[in-house]
C-alpha cells in the first residue's frame, strides 16, 4: 500500500474514532475512505464491520446502565421490534 493512502486511512481511522466516542456512526467516514483507497465495495463493507464492532460493543456496554426496568412496556417494546 502507498503510503499515502495509509496515511489518509490511519487519519480517517482517528476521526471516526472521534465521532463513534461522541455520537456514533464512524462508517460514515471509515467506509468511504476505504472505497477512496480503492477497496471492492464488499470487502469494505466487511473490513468497516469488523473494525467498529468493537467500538460499538463497548458503547453499549457502557450504556447497560441508562436501560429501563423490564416491566410488561418494555417487553412490549421489544416483541414489537423483534
Amino acid at each position: 500500500m502507498e503510503t499515502p493512502a495509509a496515511l489518509m486511512l490511519f487519519a480517517a481511522g482517528l476521526a471516526g474514532g472521534v465521532v463513534t466516542a461522541i455520537v456514533g456512526g464512524s462508517s460514515l467516514i471509515t467506509f468511504p475512505a476505504l472505497l477512496a483507497v480503492g477497496l471492492p465495495p464488499i470487502v469494505a463493507n466487511a473490513s468497516n464491520t469488523v473494525a467498529t464492532t468493537p467500538g460499538n460493543f463497548a458503547a453499549g456496554l457502557a450504556d447497560l446502565g441508562r436501560l429501563p426496568r423490564w416491566d410488561r412496556s418494555f417487553v412490549g417494546l421489544v416483541v414489537v421490534a423483534v
